[in-house]
């Protein structure tokens, strides 16, 4: 037998064999291939309080040691790193913080650390990541909306202060004091008010604020004679000078006001302070129906012990750029626990960009008196 023919004999022995060996090599390289990431991203997320899960899995075996997912706010230059964990069915989950999820969306990818050590790309990548839009929740609407009427300024410092003339009445005999023989008396008192308020913008709170103020003839408890006050048959009116004093109250007060998704505000007062008779404690509600800074109508009341009660209501709107309006009608004992006073007025008021100019001018009548007298005042709001 020829040599070539015994190496061609040789060869087609070995073939089939050599083929075998070949396949189950490469079965066995197939099998211990690291395993594949099955991932499907979510359609798109809405901003919240929870943590919003991302998950994963692998088909195959998989030895690698970490599974990470990159993120970060879509524009930002920087991701930050959540570590996926295994979950309860034998899958992966990392969770995204909420701190990181805003509109417009987030970018992210998915990276492994394998047995070896070494870094691998699993998913997207760091420089195409994939974006997730991120819508922004129903809440978060209405606080930017508010945000915007408030002009980005949440802080604001008041002060304000109003005159209240309610008229004249005919002097009754026992109302005669030595000083005057007049035949009418006129009924008036002032209010000072300077306060600070934080909007916190959330329906939880929608803003806090704090407060001083002073109320009276003479913004204050000052009486002329307080042995008068405290005689069994005095009458209320005192008068200095041929006016009556009106003995007021100094007084500090709180308020919390709760918002609705714009719809429905309710908020609570606490007012503490001291008259010539001591101290006094008061407090009062108010139901909003609209927005706060928009068309609404209001109904509070409000009262402070030995001083008297306030019930207004007041319809709102803002029709003109840079004015807010309402008209106001309050019915009120102040300042002495007097007989009822019915004051309407008109208010406006001017919003600039961190100033607030507010006008108020309305007439006013106590039951009985013969005519009543003009209200007005003003004030200012500064918003930082």
């Amino acid at each position: 037998m020829r040599t070539g023919s015994v190496l061609r004999h040789m060869s087609a022995a070995w073939a089939i064999p050599l083929a075998v060996l070949c396949w189950s090599a490469s079965a066995a390289a197939q099998t211990e291939e690291p395993g594949i990431l099955m991932h499907v991203p979510p359609p798109r997320l809405t901003t919240g309080d929870d943590d919003y899960p991302i998950t994963a899995r692998f088909q195959g075996k998989w030895t690698g040691t970490a599974l990470e997912l990159c993120l970060r706010p879509a524009g930002a230059s920087q991701y930050s790193v959540t570590p996926f964990l295994a979950d309860d069915g034998n899958g992966l989950i990392a969770h995204i913080s909420p701190s990181l999820v805003s509109p417009p969306g987030i970018e992210y990818y998915i990276r492994s650390v394998e047995a070896d050590g070494t870094g691998r790309i699993r998913f997207a990548g760091p420089e195409a990541p994939h974006f997730l839009a991120v819508d922004p929740s129903r809440s978060l609407l209405y606080r930017e909306a508010r945000k915007a009427r408030h002009g980005n300024r949440p802080t604001e410092f008041m002060a304000s202060f109003q005159r209240f003339d309610l008229g004249e009445t005919r002097q009754l005999p026992e109302q005669t004091l030595e000083k005057t023989e007049l035949g009418l008396l006129q009924d008036s008192y002032n209010q000072l008010e300077v306060g600070v308020r934080y909007a916190f913008l959330q329906s939880a709170i929608y803003h806090i604020s704090f407060g001083y103020g002073m109320l009276g003839g003479v913004l204050g408890t000052q009486s002329p004679d307080m042995a008068a006050y405290e005689a069994p048959n005095a009458s209320k009116l005192v008068l200095e000078e041929g006016r009556p004093i009106r003995p007021g109250l100094y007084y500090g007060f709180g308020t919390a006001y709760w918002e609705i998704f714009d719809v429905v505000g309710l908020e609570a007062k606490v007012t503490m302070g001291a008259s010539y008779r001591g101290f006094e404690a008061g407090g009062g509600a108010l139901a909003r129906l609209g927005t706060l800074r928009g068309t609404n109508f209001a109904v509070g009341f409000e009262g402070v012990t030995h001083v008297g009660y306030r019930f207004t209501t007041e319809f709102q709107w803002s029709t003109l750029p840079h004015f807010r309006m309402s008209l106001k009608n309050e019915v009120t004992t102040y300042p002495f626990g007097e007989e009822t006073a019915v004051i309407p007025s008109y208010n406006i008021s001017l919003l600039l960009d961190f100033l607030e100019i507010n006008g108020t001018l309305g007439y006013g009548v106590r039951k009985g008196y013969e005519h009543g007298g003009f209200c007005g005042g003003g004030g200012l709001t500064l918003r930082l």
